[in-house]
C-alpha cells in the first residue's frame, strides 16, 4: 500500500456538490458510525473527502479517526477487492464520521465503510445499467 496516495477533495464547493447535490446523481448511505456520499466525477481517478466534526472529540481523537478512515479508503481504492479500483466510473467520495466513531476500533470502521461503499457503488452501477437498457 505504500506509495499510493489519495486524491482529496479540499474545496467547500466540491464537498457541497457531493453531499448536497442532485439526488439523481448522488447516492448516500449511513449507519451508526459513518455517513457516506458518492457521486460519479467523470475523472480518471476517485477523489475522497473526510469530515470529522468536533462532536467526535478533541483534535487528537478527530485526527485518529481521520487517519483510520483515510487508510481504509486507500486500501479500498487501491486494493484488488473493490468494485471500482480507480477505473471508470470513478467517484467523489465524502465520508462523514458520526459522534460514536471514535469508540469503534479499526476493524469496525473498516467493516462499516466497506459495506457502505459497496452498497452505494452497486446501487449506482445498477441505476446506470437500468438507464442504459
Amino acid at each position: 500500500m505504500a506509495g499510493k496516495s489519495l486524491v482529496t477533495i479540499k474545496k467547500n464547493a466540491e464537498f457541497r456538490a457531493v453531499w448536497g447535490g442532485d439526488r439523481a446523481i448522488t447516492k448516500s448511505g449511513s449507519d451508526g458510525l459513518l455517513a457516506v456520499h458518492i457521486m460519479e466525477n467523470g475523472l480518471n481517478t476517485s477523489r475522497v473527502g473526510i469530515t470529522v466534526s468536533r462532536k467526535v472529540g478533541k483534535a487528537v481523537v478527530r485526527n485518529k479517526v481521520r487517519r483510520r478512515i483515510r487508510e481504509i479508503l486507500r486500501s479500498f481504492l487501491f486494493g484488488t477487492d473493490n468494485p471500482c479500483c480507480n477505473r471508470p466510473p470513478c467517484f467523489d467520495i465524502v465520508v462523514i464520521a458520526r459522534a460514536g466513531s471514535h469508540e469503534a476500533n479499526f476493524a469496525e470502521l473498516d467493516r462499516s465503510l466497506r459495506k457502505l461503499l459497496n452498497q452505494l457503488i452497486r446501487r449506482h452501477l445498477n441505476k446506470r445499467q437500468e438507464k442504459g437498457s
